[in-house]
Order: structure tokens, then sequence, then C-alpha cells
């Protein structure tokens, strides 16, 4: 093992020590805030919030079985939030990173840090509907077709959820809630500018019929990314990140009778995007053409008040197009060995750096472009069925199974050209029992069999006890997987000639890579009423088995090759304060984390070396946001984000991130009808890059106009 473990007892006793500190502390202001807010008495019973994600059973914050971030409707518009991944600055224990790379421009969604641009630890659900794909994990954020103004919620289950969604539930689950179309009557449009080249515009149609009640939105975004860097040597980095997305959504609801609700969705997205640098031959500017659409099948049937039946079909499709022809072979090899010969002077080809025509002749090869393909398509089927039931007067269960079929094909992460296909069938159940006065237990388990990794167990067991009306003290653990992805188990990453000959291999897998584990306990205690209320988490998540690829230096051919395999062990342990008040008037919304990693992984072959996580996650993480309410129709708001020093993986480490944001926005009447008016002010404190060196983002102005009609 690269660390000893008195070494690690040692840090993991230290660590201890610090979070017992800080949660002494944040225990006094909790409770502070409990009196300031009037959590107390009649008031907080009369109006429990519920939270659906969790369990699949209506809880209370009190009731449920792990930490749970509610972003609702008013947040939202606080917030001023332009697109979708912004709102997730304001849930505890959070980050969000932007990243330019081969795969072009991608945001990174997080929870405690430790992750690369594919965030793959987190499951993301719309309407109950995963998105997360099993080509290369993570969501993809930019080709969601989903407006932020249908969503009517988002709960952020903060914990490890196997339990309930299965394989990839892994530290989190984010369930995007979108409104009933009966609450969006009418037509809608709205146009936002920035005071660059960002342009997007929103139209929607929403209507009742009888006992149908549909919407339909349409979108168009405009964005030209970054702008270019200059580093420090005064070398420009052109970032070639332009993006056009056309996006089209619809719901409608029915209802069939008294007891029986459907709902169908659709939709899709698409547009090009610009990928590619100008400096490299092998990946030049161009453009790779993305297409998303989805369709899905809800179904409801209330037995009785206490008892439901839900199933639920959908399909996904995630489709890149990406076939170019590559520089010239000596523009290539120049690239490639213009670095590679610094640490190999004595590989034979660096002789004859710069390479021209004359110099591939003398190594056998003529001067060509090479034919590349880097496609990829993502498609997934899937049916589920659940039922909700009471067994008895103190016992609630909720219990189904699920099957999944996940195909990817892509030819050149694969080589060979062919697809693969992950089957998974699941059982599942959540109990929640109330022995007694104020005490409530869940327990649930997960059973998921995988076509990939056999068959996985992921059980969770909390006590929760209520303590006086508004109060509640939390003791929870589990166990969740995350299956590996399919270029990570089946990578062949390989450039051919046009003859079909290897010019080189950049991926490959070990293969039969067992799945990741993380094993958690929480201790959390909290109160809340009328949405107002606060939650402390304390936690520690032990992850094993974590999947990774280092890189592999081969002094035979200089380009970098890296072998995916299971390199890796972290632990995470620290506090977390989430925290909401509101009034008439006003709006205060409070997200901190205090986290700390320990562990280790293999970054480098040949020769050897470890990397320790330690600056992969964020000591601390901070949001606070403050609405209020200037005058009728008038609101104000200024939302601070701040994080300690960071490296993403595959990132640049970051100096930590400073960042505010403010709106103002006023509500009047336009010929009749409805109509808002946004100013907004985007990082006012100045430039900063929260991935990398070249993503820097700055200060911008943006204008929105929206109207109902």
């Amino acid at each position: 093992m690269p660390f000893s473990k008195d070494r690690k007892r040692h840090s993991t006793t230290r660590r201890l020590k610090t979070v017992t500190v800080l949660c002494v502390g944040v225990l006094s202001i909790a409770a502070q805030a409990a009196d300031e807010f009037g959590l107390d008495g009649e008031d907080y019973l009369s109006e429990l919030p519920v939270v659906l994600t969790v369990t699949r059973l209506p809880q209370s914050k009190a009731e449920l079985p792990t930490a749970v971030t509610v972003i609702d409707r008013e947040m939202i518009e606080a917030s001023g939030a332009v697109e979708l991944t912004e709102l997730f600055r304001m849930v505890a224990g959070f980050q969000v990173g932007h990243y330019h790379g081969t795969d072009g421009p991608r945001v990174a969604v997080t929870y405690h840090g430790n992750t690369d641009q594919y965030s793959r630890r987190m499951q993301v659900l719309i309407d109950g509907r995963s998105v997360y794909t099993w080509g290369t994990g993570g969501a993809e954020w930019g080709d969601l077709p989903i407006a932020i103004e249908d969503i009517e919620r988002i709960e952020v289950s903060r914990g490890p959820n196997g339990v309930t969604y299965g394989s990839n539930a892994f530290l989190g689950v984010i369930n995007i809630i979108t409104r009933h179309p009966s609450e969006q009557q009418g037509a809608h449009a709205s146009v936002t500018l920035d005071d660059d080249q960002y342009r997007k515009a929103v139209v929607r149609y929403a209507a009742t019929n009888g006992d149908l009640s549909y919407r339909i939105t349409g979108s168009h975004k405009q964005d030209d990314g970054f702008d270019d860097y200059t580093d420090q040597f005064g070398q420009l980095y052109e970032l070639n990140d332009d993006t056009q997305t056309s996006s089209l959504n619809f719901r409608g609801d029915y209802r069939g009778g008294v007891n029986d609700y459907w709902t169908v969705q659709f939709g899709g997205a698409a547009g090009p995007r610009e990928v590619g640098f100008s400096y490299d031959p092998l990946d030049p500017v161009r453009e790779r053409d993305v297409t998303t659409h989805f369709q899905q099948l809800q179904w409801k049937h209330n037995i009785d008040s206490e008892s439901e039946v839900n199933a639920q079909f959908y399909h996904n499709l995630h489709k890149v197009e990406d076939r170019f022809q590559t520089g010239l072979l000596s523009e290539i090899y120049t690239v490639l060995y213009e670095d590679a010969c610094i640490p190999f002077p004595t590989v034979a080809e660096c002789a004859l750096y710069p390479f021209d025509s004359a110099d591939l002749l003398l190594l056998g090869l003529t001067d060509q472009t090479l034919p590349r393909d880097s496609s990829i398509q993502s498609e997934r089927y899937n049916l589920e069925i659940s039922h909700r039931f009471r067994l008895s007067d103190s016992v609630r269960l909720v219990w189904g199974g699920e099957l999944r079929l996940d195909e990817v094909t892509a030819a050149e992460y694969f080589d060979t050209g062919e697809s693969y296909q992950h089957q998974q069938s699941r059982l599942f159940f959540n109990a929640e029992w109330k022995p007694m006065d104020r005490w409530v237990v869940n327990v649930g388990d997960m059973v998921e069999q995988s076509s990939l990794v056999g068959t996985l167990n992921s059980p969770r067991l909390a006590i929760n006890r209520l303590l006086g009306d508004a109060g509640y003290l939390r003791l929870s653990a589990g166990r969740a997987y995350r299956t590996p992805t399919a270029i990570e188990e089946n990578a062949d990453f390989t450039v051919r000639y046009a003859d079909g000959t290897l010019f080189h291999s950049f991926y490959d897998s070990s293969g039969d890579l067992p799945p990741e584990q993380v094993d958690s306990v929480e201790l959390s205690f909290g109160a809340e009423s009328r949405g107002t209320g606060y939650e402390v988490k304390i936690f520690r998540e032990e992850i094993s088995a974590e999947i990774s690829a280092p890189e592999n230096l081969d002094p035979a051919f200089p380009s970098p090759h890296w072998t995916v395999t299971t390199v890796g062990e972290t632990t995470i342990e620290g506090a977390e304060v989430q925290l909401k008040a509101r009034t008439e008037h006003s709006l205060l919304s409070f997200a901190y984390a205090n986290t700390r990693a320990d562990g280790w992984r293999l970054n480098k072959l040949n020769p050897e070396k470890i990397l320790n996580v330690e600056d992969t996650v964020p000591l601390h993480t901070l949001n606070a946001l403050l609405s209020l309410r200037l005058a009728e129709g008038l609101w104000a708001g200024l939302n601070y984000y701040s994080v300690s020093p960071m490296r993403f993986y595959s990132g640049d480490r970051t100096d930590g991130v400073q960042s505010a944001d403010f709106n103002i926005s006023k509500g009047f009447k336009l010929a009749g009808h409805k109509a808002k008016l946004r100013f907004m002010v985007k990082d006012l404190l100045g430039s900063y890059h929260d991935f990398e060196y070249e993503t820097v983002s700055k200060r911008r102005a943006y204008l929105t106009l929206a109207m109902d009609f």
C-alpha cells in the first residue's frame, strides 16, 4: 500500500477532531437559527414539505434516511441562473467546473470533488428518467432538452442511494422535477442576451382540454464559449468551443378516470459543437454534430389514499457524429515529438525533428492524412414498476423491479467498431417503520443483476429521532456501487492509417473491472417548517476499487498511452450545513461544506507514480444567496459562491474560486400582458478558472425579457 496503516489512522484521528470542533460550532449556529426562524410548536407540524426522491415514499425531511437539498421554484428565480448547472452551486458540498478538451466543452457537476470532467458518481434524473449515459458516464448537461423555466423543483439526495436507484447513484441523486402543465396555462416567450456572444430564446405554450393538460416548449441557444487564453509566456490558445443547441420538449398529463393518471413526455435537442485545437493536427478544429432525444410514458394508479402502483417506460438516445481527416503525418509527428524528445532524447526519431516528407521516407512512411471517427452513440431502454402501500399502522413499504438495456457504439473508442451492451435487472424495497412515538426507522435493499459485474447488493439502514415539534436527529449507513462505463470496460482507442494499419493506441482497458464501492455513514440533525429550516450533516465515505487510467509513457513511441484499470481508494469525511429562510419580502439560502480526503490512486506508469487525492476534494465550499423585495414586483438578489483551491482530475489546480452574481428584476404590464425584465451581472469579483487554466470565467452582463400571453 502506498500509505501505511499508522499514517492513515493518525490522519483519520486528526480529521475527526477537526470535524468535531467544526460541528460544535455548527450546532450552536443551528440552535440559534431554530430560535430565529421559529421552528417549534404547532406551526412546524402544520406544513411539512414532502420529498419523493430518496425512498420513493412521500416523506417529510424529518423522516428521510439521508440529507436532502430542495431547490424550489422561488430559489431558481432568485438565483437568476442562466444555465441549469449553475443551480447546483446552491447545494452543500457541490462543485461546478468548466472543461475544454478533445471532446469539446463540458460542465462537471460533482459532489465532494474527486472526479474528472465526466462526474460519473452521481445519478441524474428528470421526472424519474435517468439521463446518466453508460458510454462515458455522467450526464450530458449541455444536451438535455429541458428549459429552466419548466422546472418546478430539484431534489438533491446528498449521499449514496443505490438502495433506491441502483448502481451509479453512488454519492448522490439529482432529480429534476418539471412543472405540471396546468400551472403554466397560456403562451410564454423569453429572450436572454449578454454583452458578448450568448443568445437564448425560449417559447412555450400550455393548455388544458378536459382531463388533458399539455405543454410544448422550444428553445434555441448560441454560445461562443470562453475567450481565447494567453498564458504567462504570451502563448495564445484559441478555445474552439462555440455551440448551438435547438431543443423541443412535450409533456402531456391525462386523468383517465378517478384513480388513473398518465404522463407522456418526449423531446430532443440537436446542434453543432466546435471542438479541436488549432495547434494539434491530430485533433484539428472542426464541428461535431450532437443529437439527443427521449420518449417517456408513466402510469400511476391510486388504489386508496395509502396505496398506489407506478409504472414507467422510457427510451434515451445520445448521438455524436464526428468523422474527420487529421493534418499531415509530418505535422503530427512534429507536434508529438516536440515535447516527447525531452524525456526520451535517445529515441532515434528525435534526430529527425522537426519532421518533413523526406524524414518520413527514412522511417518508411509517406506523408498523408489519417481518417478518424470519434463518433459515439449511447442508447437506453428502461422499464420499471413499483407498488407503494401501508403494511400496518406503523409500516409503509414501497417495492418494485426494473429492467434496463444499454447499448453503446463507438468506432474509434472500441477499434473494432462493434457495439457493446449492458443488461441490468433490479429488485428493491424501502420500508418506513415507526415503532413508537417520535422514532422512525428506514430500511431498504436493492439487489441488482448486471451482465457486466454480476450481482450487487446495496442496503441502507437509518434511525431517526424526532426532537420536540421541530427537530430531528438521524443516523444512517449504507452501501452503493458504480459500474464501469462502456469505454472504461472495453476501451481500445486507436488511430489507424488509411490502409487500416495501426498508427497508435491511446487507451486500452484491462477489462473485467470490478465495480467501485462506497460505504458511508451519516449523522445529521435539523428542522424545517414552511420552507424555512436548517440541516447539519456529519459524514464519512470510504470508496474502494476506484477506476482510473494511469498514463504509460512508452519510449518506443513518445505519444502517451493510458490503461484503464482499478487503482485507488479514497476516504472522504466532513460536515455540511444547508440553511434556508424566507419571509414575504426576502429569501436567504446558505450552504457550506468542510471536507477532507485521504487516499491514493496510480497516476502514471513507467515509472510508477502515486497520486495523493487530498487536493481533489476542496476543504471549503460555500454558497450564500440573498434575495430581497425592494418594492411591489421589484426584486434584487446577490449570489456568492466560494471553493477552496482544488484540482479536478485531467484539470489544473485552481487558486480557489470567489464568485458573486447580482440580479435585479421587475415585473410589469406590457400591452396588457404580464412581463418581467431582469438584469444580471455574473462574476462581479473578477476572473477565475474552476477546472483548467484555459477556461477563464469573466465578468459578464445579461438581460432577459420574459412575457406571458
